[in-house]
């Protein structure tokens, strides 16, 4: 019944000697594995016992009497399982992706907890890294920096928005103390996260809601306290959500007069045979971006310039061109189509899509394109 952690397949494993007899000793590994070893062969570059620290996990993995990279990972392991999803390292905290809800991991509650507490008072939590961040601010009068890196699918993105929605209310009670309405500036910084997701994160083949591009967020305080994939996507993900949120929300009628079509006829959303994802509601998501618009005082008239130019883009992928002295453009209507969208004039659009124009000694020169030239500058 002894813990040990037993050398094997060139790393080091956590485990339980299950029986020892005639001279072998059989181990049970916390990951499903038998090991079976001779008494002889298992001396201190084989088999270690384990640190009590390891045995129960810890909240700060700085304390771990096991310090390796298996003992980190087995704590982690440990604390995951008990749905645990947040262990520190000193000031540093490790987050795993649960991918489920977990039932109370961020109440209101837990918010004015741990606003009253130090780093290390409570359990490790996002909330007590963005607290410790805030003190430090309003104490120190320094500027603060939070970095949050991991792998595609780690939660960067969730943690991003939790850090956010703890310092902008928590902000919001040092200045105010009121519930966040519609227009103040905390609330509108929590509702941008729909608009940012929906046209910067995407499907990918490790996490559905994958951020296509780096966040750099920087929020000012009072002294109160108070890259490109729209054009091609591999087999399996989708293009930025926004696209498939706007087809699945507007109706027959308002699809109808920004020349919208089903998803599947968009060349910008069909090559990579994933029109739709069982884990995202589109529909959900226009809402959202809908609501979010508002919340930040977009007018009717520039939401609709917006949903125009995203029809816009669309339409864009499916120009095709044909060779005649040059490339020409297969479907005009196409073009008029995109040119009315983005309030463009059709005639110079369709020059700037089939010829290449060069300044030279002050004089203006237009070379046709070919076809190959043209499709490449629309993505097809």
């Amino acid at each position: 019944g002894a813990h040990v952690w037993i050398f094997s397949g060139q790393k080091w494993l956590p485990a339980v000697v299950s029986e020892a007899a005639g001279g072998m000793i059989t181990f049970n590994t916390s990951y499903g594995q038998v090991i079976t070893e001779a008494v002889v062969d298992c001396d201190r570059e084989k088999l270690v016992p384990m640190h009590s620290s390891s045995i129960d996990s810890v909240d700060d993995m700085a304390l771990l009497g096991d310090l390796h990279e298996a003992s980190v990972l087995y704590n982690l392991k440990i604390r995951y399982s008990s749905n645990q999803i947040y262990t520190f390292i000193g000031s540093i905290l490790v987050s795993v992706n649960p991918y489920k809800e977990i039932v109370g991991l961020y109440t209101p509650d837990l918010v004015g907890l741990y606003r009253k507490m130090r780093i290390g008072d409570l359990p490790p939590h996002v909330f007590a890294i963005a607290n410790e961040m805030y003190n430090c601010l309003i104490e120190n009068y320094q500027s603060q920096c939070a970095i949050v890196s991991g792998e595609s699918g780690a939660g960067k993105t969730e943690a991003t928005k939790y850090i956010l929605n703890y310092l902008t209310s928590v902000s919001h009670r040092a200045t105010d103390g009121s519930p966040l309405t519609e227009g103040t500036v905390e609330r509108v910084l929590i509702e941008s996260s729909p608009i940012l997701e929906a046209f910067g994160n995407a499907k990918t083949v490790h996490n559905n809601n994958s951020s296509r591009f780096g966040k750099f967020i920087l929020i000012y305080f009072d002294k109160a306290g108070g890259i490109n994939r729209i054009v091609r996507q591999n087999v399996g993900e989708r293009n930025y959500h926004i696209f498939y949120n706007l087809l699945a929300g507007l109706n027959d009628d308002e699809k109808q007069a920004l020349y919208l079509r089903d998803a599947s006829q968009f060349h910008y959303l069909n090559q990579s045979g994933c029109i739709q994802d069982g884990t995202i509601n589109d529909l959900e998501g226009y809402k959202a971006v809908l609501s979010a618009l508002q919340v930040m005082s977009f007018k009717d008239d520039e939401i609709n310039d917006i949903l125009q130019l995203i029809a816009g883009i669309l339409l864009i992928g499916n120009t095709t061109f044909i060779t005649s002295g040059g490339a020409q453009i297969e479907d005009e209507s196409v073009v008029w189509q995109v040119a009315e969208l983005l309030g463009l004039d059709p005639y110079e659009f369709t020059i700037a899509l089939t010829q290449k124009q060069m300044n030279l000694r002050g004089e203006q020169i237009s070379t046709p394109l070919d076809v190959q030239q043209s499709n490449c500058d629309t993505g097809n």
